[in-house]
């Protein structure tokens, strides 16, 4: 059987299937829409089980070098004066705070990533390039791809392009399309901006406002040349909805936020409390998954359903919001009497170094399979 492998998105959950896969002697073909490298998204960390990985690929020295430097987190007053810091939890994921020992630029991530995967001859990435059709055979996948629009044929498509993702639609109905998406009224939008290094580095910000505003400001680089901004609104606000829908242009959606944040008092700038687990459950999944591929390299449908098994109930976990789902407005209050809470709370936390000892779940363990991979 081929082992010829497609790969939809170039991210980091594709890279790091394409170096693993590589190991494993399979060729791999990346489609990346992007025509651009590295470059884009925001800030991401890194804990628990993917430490772990990443010192397997003789990637977590470079990792380390190119965080982002950002050491705790703050919030502020009203004018943008910083209540109290909380630290930065330790890379094991045993202490809940706002901010991981590991935060890194996603576009660094992916250009540490894609390099590695490049060093292997059996990794072609394709740049500009997503998938049009795809065709199930009996044992075989065609593809055809926006670079060349001629049918091509591989083992296996595994797609790995985010949120929206290309390939979920094509295989998929609409409806089940729908299901993969559960939207929480969380609207976030972000940007790069000029750095202020005697005030973006080395924590950040937060700044909450009522009806469940906030703003935050966390560093790019160590020498505050650069930060990114963040804005939020928590809770229902029909033109936010509208514009976060596909079809609409970032200008439409910047004038949008603008016209929410129009009033913003003061100004102060820390991580979002809800720290994702994204990236963190892809480096995982991107290991296992080509992992089960190398065990069965010529049954990847077997492949796919022990990839299945070995992480459905951590990954479940792992996407549960904590506090039963409130805390997205547990961390932007509504009123002018939450925002005092709020912060009253993070002050005794803070000031008590209680977050240390403050774990919502956070320390599920989770033990790696080893795989033959090889060394190629």
């Amino acid at each position: 059987m081929s082992r010829s492998i497609l790969i939809v998105g170039g991210g980091p959950a594709g890279a790091v299937t394409a170096f693993w896969l590589a190991k494993a002697a399979f060729k791999v073909t990346i489609a990346e829409r992007s025509t651009s490298r590295f470059t884009y998204g925001q800030g991401v960390d890194i804990t628990g089980p993917p430490i772990e990985i990443i010192k397997k690929m003789g990637l977590y020295d470079t990792i380390k070098a190119n965080t982002t430097g950002e050491t705790g987190s703050a919030l502020a007053n009203d004018i943008g004066e910083p209540i109290a810091i909380i630290g930065a939890a330790p890379q094991d994921n045993s202490t809940a705070s706002w901010v991981q020992e590991i935060e890194i630029m996603r576009g660094k991530c992916t250009e540490i990533f894609s390099k590695a995967a490049t060093s292997f001859s059996n990794v072609t990435y394709r740049y500009g390039c997503t998938v049009e059709e795809l065709r199930e055979g009996e044992k075989s996948v065609t593809a055809k791809l926006s670079d060349t629009g001629e049918p091509e044929e591989f083992a296996a498509v595994i797609g790995a392009d985010g949120l929206r993702s290309r390939v979920r639609s094509l295989v998929f109905d609409e409806e089940t399309n729908k299901k993969c998406l559960d939207p929480k009224d969380v609207y976030v939008g972000f940007f790069s901006i000029k750095g202020d290094s005697d005030h973006d580095i080395p924590n950040s910000r937060l700044q909450n406002a009522p009806g469940g505003r906030s703003i935050l400001i966390r560093p790019i680089d160590r020498n505050g040349d650069r930060s990114s901004c963040y804005v939020m609104a928590v809770g229902e606000h029909e033109p936010l909805q509208k514009v976060s829908e596909p079809g609409h242009t970032s200008e439409e959606q910047k004038a949008t936020l603008l016209e929410r944040f129009a009033d913003f008092p003061g100004l102060a700038y820390a991580p979002s409390p809800l720290t994702g687990q994204g990236t963190t459950l892809s480096i995982l999944g991107s290991y296992i998954l080509a992992g089960e591929m190398a065990k069965s390299p010529d049954d990847p449908a077997c492949a796919f359903v022990e990839y299945e098994k070995k992480l459905q109930e951590y990954v479940r976990e792992e996407q549960k919001i904590p506090f039963g789902g409130r805390a997205p407005y547990m961390a932007n209050p509504q009123t002018r009497m939450g925002i005092s809470v709020s912060r009253t709370l993070f002050w005794v936390l803070a000031k008590s170094k209680a977050w240390k000892w403050f774990n919502v779940g956070m320390d599920k363990k989770y033990t790696l399979p080893e795989y033959p991979f090889g060394d190629s």
